[in-house]
C-alpha cells in the first residue's frame, strides 16, 4: 500500500463533495461489495448513484467486507473488466 500517497492525497479525499452540494463525478465508477457485508447495501445504492451517476455497483457472492481477500478471482474479474471497458486515452498512453 502506498501509505504516502494517502497521506498526501488525504486533503483531496477528505474534501469528496457531499451529495447536498449538488456536486457530483460522472465519470466511470466501480463499487465492490461483498454479499455479507454491511459497508455497501442496497439502501446505499440511490446515494451512491447520486454522487456517481455512471457507477456500476457489483456485489460478490460468498464474501464479507474482505472480497479481495475471500474471492479473489472473482474480485479480479470485475476489476480487470472494468478497467478493460475503460476508453483509452492520452492518461492511459502515459502522455
Amino acid at each position: 500500500i502506498n501509505l504516502d500517497a494517502i497521506i498526501a492525497g488525504m486533503p483531496n479525499i477528505s474534501d469528496f463533495p457531499l451529495a447536498d452540494s449538488g456536486r457530483s463525478y460522472a465519470g466511470p465508477a466501480l463499487f465492490l461489495a461483498g454479499e455479507y457485508s454491511h459497508h455497501l447495501r442496497p439502501e446505499h445504492y440511490p446515494k451512491v448513484r447520486e454522487l456517481f451517476p455512471a457507477a456500476r455497483i457489483e456485489v460478490i457472492p460468498g464474501s464479507g467486507h474482505w472480497p479481495h481477500t475471500e474471492q479473489p478471482e472473482r474480485f479480479m474479474e470485475l476489476v480487470e473488466g472494468f478497467l478493460a471497458s475503460l476508453p483509452a486515452g492520452p492518461e492511459a498512453s502515459g502522455r
